[in-house]
């Protein structure tokens, strides 16, 4: 046998409809033991009186012909009872007609013997009774008067729907206890993400309840999506760095970020932007540039010295919600598409360290006093010497981890050769080393005086003395070397470095530096130490003498002043950088900030560059709310908008937290006192208690109010959409009062209930702002004979195919349509319709008014079938493998050029003529009293004469059409048939394949 061949079920039947469970012959107002009307009484005397003889007084015993002519002919008997009683029918008609108007009474009561023969054997001998009223319910809020702070109302509290039909008191009872209190639903916002063009997008919405997210009024009753909608803003993707090493006042200053991540990323700079807190708003940097390494994403900026200085955070300047007072650094990631590497993009360590050059606004100080660093100033003073000190502080040093500090200096007057300007001073500087030479002990203790006591110096000056005093500069042929000229050296001293640091005064760097760790300290002050004077201290000896020994000498022969140092221009650069710290409690005093959707949080514990946001979370802002009280809240929703593919929830697929101190503690099933939402498939009230750690002053969402996230873990359309959210919140049971029910098919309508039954001061008001639901009259007599007739035939087990359709179609009323295949088994692909032991039961819903978008595929949730299936385990064999699934739709597709009627707009037209076409193949899109069967099928033929005789069509062409069966791809066909007896052919459409015919030429 060919292994390939598929083996069909030889049984063909279309299934089972909620409207075809009630065949007329189950109703017994259709069984008449007498049915005749008066006409027909009319009819038949005339046709009878003809059979019956009539006796004249005059001859009895021979007929004299028939009664007949006593009575109207049938085509004047319905003038006849037209006018019966104005007057002018005959006596004896009028008397019969009342007779036959009399007889209408025992005809009745005759005909109701089917009826009462059928209720006595029901209800007294099957002992079946009618489902009694179900009483509908309502959700009702309430308001507290404005002094109260709680009021508690216990179960059966009871409220004021106004009147029932008869004038009677309609009462509602509340069904669990209620505690009131001030809190309100004062704001609603969500987040989510999704997948656009490949890449993960992070979307979010400042006011859920609005039609775009942020502005955009809703109409009366319109609902939204509550967890995520893709025409909301694109979150702005974003991190803060706050920092005391940002306090950079001037000069040219880079900023450095080197993240070493757990696996690399790129983005280039130019989709990048950074901004500086400034002193009245946020600074833009110009200058970007990325990096990548191996695993290394650095970002440097640069900052240049014509930019305002960089300041402290202030909230008035710079609303980032940043609870800082600190400099910030904000990098703005432009491209939304970036959110999916930015989020995984984990941070194991992350470097800052700034760079600045140039800073002149320091603090100088010398023997003197404070010196001025705008002016040309004496650093050593007038008559600089050994050991004068230059004192330097920069208060933007302080508490920085600085690493390397450095000095420029631009000096003024210095003379071209210091050795020539000095020739006339060697002699006797020669003789002044010598004598400290001789003298080493004074010199000691000179040395030891004049450098505090710091043996380094001490040191450097013998060595000084003797590398350089023994050479005879007065020997030397022609102008001296200036080899004096780095004799002029300081010592710089800072608390950065390990150890002091010496530099020539005049080198052609003019520079002085020292570096190290970074290290931190409370007093940045540095200083300059002379090591070598200016002789300031020789000159006047050295003048004198040189007049008086020749009066007579040129200008030229006299010594030169000595050189005061005088600088133009100091400035300093320094280096310093710190590791920023994840781990709370970190001894870094740098802070890394998230960009929230809605606020600001401190980065801690696994860091990526921007939050992760892997679920939707809806948001629900509380004002007036303590922490540790319940609040109710009323979640109503447009039932049935979900979709079904979606609908099928698992522990935890949703969960619920609250806002601590920018922490989300979890709520978990104990803090619930209810929860009626079944996931939100459905309208109902959450009563849930507040942890006593909640707070209201956060920077992750606004502060003042409470929050509460709603974290769904499927797709926003798993649920259904919102319509609104309330706070105080119960439910109230109609309590019928020997009432008329006539409410109870509907519902009570919305507004019916404004107040208690019995007023209290502390309620201020009370409301119903929806129907009443849930409610149901006592069965209907027709509804109580299927169901009875439908128990006799099923015996409440299910065996046959008719077992499983009507048994599943009496217990689910939400279904249309149930098909139940024998010996098949269906794995989601292929229909294996040979298949002992299995049932497989195809189910289809009832079209929801508000889920239009669908009812051109109706499907009903997994959760839906879980539950047919645990109720029809309940009730078939134990050896019967059942499975619930939905009908599969396989769509066909049209390809075609068309040309329409003279001046009709082709755009418009090919719209409409694809809405023509799904009212063809599927047309309970358009109807929802149009059948849903399966095993539809039509030909090519069919279609293009549909089209053709459309009355805006002129002709098509090139018609093609394709089918697509459950376990293939698409392919023409000639005629379209559904590839197994659980699929329904359905429309689909690629505007693309249906053209304007093209012009002829």
């Amino acid at each position: 046998m060919n292994k390939t061949c598929k083996h069909r079920n030889p049984l063909t039947h279309f299934g089972t409809t909620q409207a075809e469970r009630m065949p007329a012959v189950l109703d017994p107002s259709n069984v008449e033991l007498h049915g005749l009307t008066e006409s027909d009484w009319l009819k038949f005397a005339y046709n009878y009186a003809r059979l019956v003889n009539y006796y004249k007084d005059e001859d009895p015993a021979q007929p004299s012909g028939d009664w007949q002519h006593f009575f109207d002919p049938e085509n004047r008997i319905d003038a006849l009872l037209k006018g019966y009683g104005e007057g002018d029918t005959e006596p004896h008609m009028a008397l019969f007609i009342s007779f036959l108007k009399l007889l209408v009474y025992p005809q009745k009561q005759l005909n109701e013997l089917p009826k009462r023969h059928l209720d006595f054997y029901y209800r007294e001998v099957l002992q079946i009774r009618k489902k009694p009223l179900e009483p509908d319910r309502v959700h009702v809020l309430f308001e507290l008067a404005k002094n109260a702070s709680d009021e508690f109302l216990d179960t059966g509290t009871s409220l004021s729907a106004g009147k029932d039909s008869n004038g009677k008191p309609l009462i509602y009872d509340t069904t669990t206890p209620l505690v009131i209190n001030q809190a309100k639903v004062a704001s609603i916002k969500s987040v989510y993400t999704h997948q656009e063009n490949g890449s993960e997008v992070l979307r979010h919405a400042p006011s859920t309840k609005t039609a775009d997210g942020l502005e955009e009024e809703l109409e009366d009753g319109e609902s939204w999506s509550a967890f995520g909608n893709k025409s909301w803003p694109d979150s702005q993707l974003a991190f803060y760095i706050a920092s005391d090493l940002l306090l950079l006042k001037e000069g040219t200053r880079t900023i450095s970020l080197k993240f070493k991540l757990r696996d690399g990323i790129t983005i280039a700079q130019s989709r990048l932007q950074a901004f500086l807190t400034g002193e009245k708003e946020w600074l833009e940097v110009s200058k970007i540039e990325t990096v990548t390494e191996t695993s290394n994403f650095i970002i440097n900026l640069e900052a240049d010295s014509e930019m305002d200085p960089i300041t402290a955070y202030d909230e008035e300047a710079h609303t980032a919600g940043l609870p800082t007072s600190k400099p910030a650094l904000k990098i703005v990631f432009m491209k939304a598409e970036d959110y999916g590497k930015l989020k995984n993009a984990d941070i194991s360590n992350l470097k800052l360290e700034v760079h600045v050059i140039g800073a002149t606004s320091l603090e100088l100080k010398n023997e003197l006093g404070n010196i001025d660093p705008e002016k040309p100033f004496m650093p050593f003073g007038s008559r600089p010497k050994v050991g004068s000190r230059l004192s330097v502080n920069y208060s933007e040093l302080e508490g920085k981890p600085v690493s390397d500090v450095e000095f420029e200096m631009r000096w003024l007057n210095t003379p071209a050769n210091f050795s020539e300007h000095y020739s006339h001073y060697l002699e006797e500087i020669k003789k002044q080393k010598e004598s400290y030479a001789d003298n080493s002990s004074n010199f000691g203790s000179y040395m030891v005086a004049t450098y505090y006591s710091n043996p380094i110096l001490v040191q450097q000056e013998v060595q000084f003395l003797n590398a350089y005093i023994l050479e005879d500069w007065s020997l030397q042929p022609g102008p001296p070397p200036d080899t004096l000229k780095n004799s002029f050296k300081a010592q710089f001293e800072s608390p950065y470095g390990s150890k002091s640091k010496e530099f020539e005064l005049f080198s052609d760097e003019n520079r002085a530096n020292d570096s190290g760790p970074a290290k931190k300290v409370a007093n940045p002050k540095m200083s300059f130490i002379l090591k070598e004077s200016f002789y300031h201290d020789l000159y006047s000896k050295i003048y004198v003498n040189a007049v008086l020994t020749a009066p007579d000498k040129t200008e030229a022969d006299l010594p030169n002043e000595p050189y005061t140092p005088l600088l133009d221009r100091l400035t300093m650069n320094y280096t310093a950088y710190e590791n920023i710290s994840f781990s709370p409690g970190g001894e870094s005093s740098s802070v890394m900030y998230h960009q929230h959707p809605f606020g600001v949080k401190q980065a801690t514990g696994t860091a990526a560059l921007v939050p992760d946001y892997s679920f939707s979370e809806l948001y629900v802002g509380l004002e007036g709310m303590k922490p540790g009280s319940n609040i109710s809240l009323l979640f109503q929703v447009a039932e049935g908008t979900e979709d079904p593919l979606l609908s099928t929830f698992e522990e935890g697929d949703i969960d619920w937290w609250a806002l601590s101190d920018n922490q989300w503690v979890e709520i978990t099933k104990e803090d619930f006192a209810r929860d009626q939402t079944h996931h939100f498939l459905r309208s109902g009230i959450a009563e849930v208690a507040l942890p006593k750690v909640a707070g209201n002053q956060n920077t992750l969402l606004p502060k003042g109010l409470h929050w509460l996230r709603i974290r769904l873990k499927k797709k926003s359309e798993a649920v259904c959409r919102f319509i609104n959210i309330h706070a105080q919140a119960a439910e109230a049971l109609f309590h019928n009062k020997e009432n008329s029910v006539n409410h109870l098919k509907n519902g009570l309508p919305s507004q019916s209930i404004d107040k208690l039954l019995h007023s209290r001061s502390g309620i201020k008001s009370v409301s119903q702002p929806y129907p009443g639901f849930g409610g149901a009259p006592e069965e209907e007599d027709s509804a109580y004979y299927r169901r009875v007739s439908e128990r006799l035939r099923h015996k409440n087990r299910a065996v046959s195919i008719w077992d499983y359709e009507h048994l599943v179609l009496e217990q689910f009323p939400s279904l249309y349509r149930v098909k139940c295949l024998n010996h098949s088994h269906w794995n989601g692909t292929d229909l294996d319709e040979m298949s002992p032991g299995n049932v497989t039961l195809v189910l289809i819903p009832k079209l929801a008014e508000d889920n239009t978008n669908f009812r051109l595929e109706p499907r009903v949730s997994r959760n839906f079938m879980d539950e047919v299936e645990e109720f029809l385990n309940q009730h078939s064999s134990k050896h019967a493998d059942l499975k619930a699934v939905n009908a599969v739709y396989e769509p066909v597709r049209f390809e075609f050029e068309v040309e329409f009627k003279n001046g009709l707009d082709f755009n418009y037209h090919k719209k409409r003529i694809i809405d023509d076409l799904k009212r063809m193949v599927a047309p309970w899109v358009f109807d929802e009293d149009a059948a849903i069967e399966f095993g539809g099928s039509f030909s090519e033929y069919e279609v293009v004469h549909y089209i053709e005789n459309l009355s805006y069509v002129d002709y098509i062409s090139n018609f093609k059409m394709f089918h697509k069966p459950a376990d293939g791809n698409f392919s023409q066909k000639p005629i379209a048939k559904p590839s197994i007896p659980m699929a329904i052919l359905v429309p689909v459409f690629d505007e693309q394949k249906i053209n304007e015919t093209p012009a002829c030429g």
